[in-house]
């Protein structure tokens, strides 16, 4: 028996993605990030939602696309992984698409859960505990705090 799920759709660089609707909290337009110094590298910086103080993965580095600078028509994902709060970076939030679990095709990718088909393209459903396994060990004390030693 199949089982019913929805995923936000998102681009990076014209590459469809997705993440479960379930560990999205908000989309919103990009905003102001204050960068810290010697963050992970795919750290942006920090952003203030609301008093919600959260790490900005730069999806575009994650998802091995050419780096470009922020534009204003970006957008942030909220989302929770380990309790963790993070802001994700992308081009255009497209849609939730529903789709059945006999229609996901397994991608045997250790960060790649699921790979779904939605008309012509193939979505690519991140396993969030794998893919944002660095981002949720930055901690917000560390990347504030992180050792500046030369």
């Amino acid at each position: 028996m199949s089982t019913m799920m929805q995923i936000l759709m998102y681009t990076i660089d014209g590459q469809f993605y997705g993440l479960p609707v379930s560990a999205v909290q908000r989309v919103t337009f990009a905003a102001e990030i204050t960068h810290i110094p010697n963050a992970p590298t795919t750290i942006l910086g920090m952003l203030n939602m609301q008093g919600d103080v959260m790490p900005v993965v730069n999806m575009r580095m994650k998802c091995q696309a050419v780096e470009r600078p922020i534009r204003i028509s970006d957008r942030f994902i909220i989302i929770k992984v380990k309790q963790h709060l993070l802001a994700l970076l992308v081009d255009d939030v497209r849609e939730i698409i529903d789709f059945s679990s006999d229609e996901i095709i397994q991608s045997g990718v250790h960060t790649i859960a699921d790979v779904v088909k939605s008309g012509n393209d193939l979505v690519l459903i991140h396993q969030l505990d794998n893919f944002f396994a660095v981002e949720c060990e930055a901690s917000i004390c560390e990347l504030v705090h992180h050792d500046n030693k030369i």
